[in-house]
């Protein structure tokens, strides 16, 4: 995982006419992102996160050098704090994954449980957009 250097971001916006704003900066930034890495297979990201995935340590760290000269090439820098390397279990996006798959991480996913009352459209809104985020990993949706 990595953080970026504001200036290198910056001086990529500057091509995109000032009418679209903020609004689109991070469907921008997540374009730049799947450019940068579109040559590197086990490698995804979700705007300034990147997660690669391998099974093998001796893979993973050629892999790893790959994403290093990716974000070399494209400007960017790395947050040495923020970086974690050859992980056995990532929390990453509400879900845990390791060996053994996929599943929710319960700290986010206690929220469905948790949820007030169904009372007023926003509140039902919110719980079904919880509930279609975990559906393909809560077994108990139908409880």
């Amino acid at each position: 995982m990595f953080k970026v250097s504001d200036n290198k971001y910056i001086e990529d916006c500057r091509d995109i006419p000032s009418y679209f704003g903020l609004k689109v900066a991070s469907a921008v930034f997540q374009q730049i992102m799947d450019a940068m890495l579109s040559d590197c297979e086990l490698a995804i990201s979700y705007l300034d996160d990147i997660l690669i995935k391998c099974n093998l340590r001796e893979q993973n760290a050629e892999h790893v050098k790959a994403v290093f000269m990716k974000i070399k090439e494209y400007g960017f820098t790395l947050s040495e704090e923020k970086s974690e390397y050859f992980l056995p279990q990532i929390k990453y996006l509400g879900q845990i994954t390791d060996k053994n798959g996929r599943r929710p991480d319960q700290s986010r996913a206690g929220a469905i449980d948790n949820m007030p009352a169904l009372k007023n459209m926003p509140v039902l809104q919110a719980f079904l957009g919880l509930a279609y985020y975990y559906q393909t990993t809560l077994l108990t949706c139908t409880n």
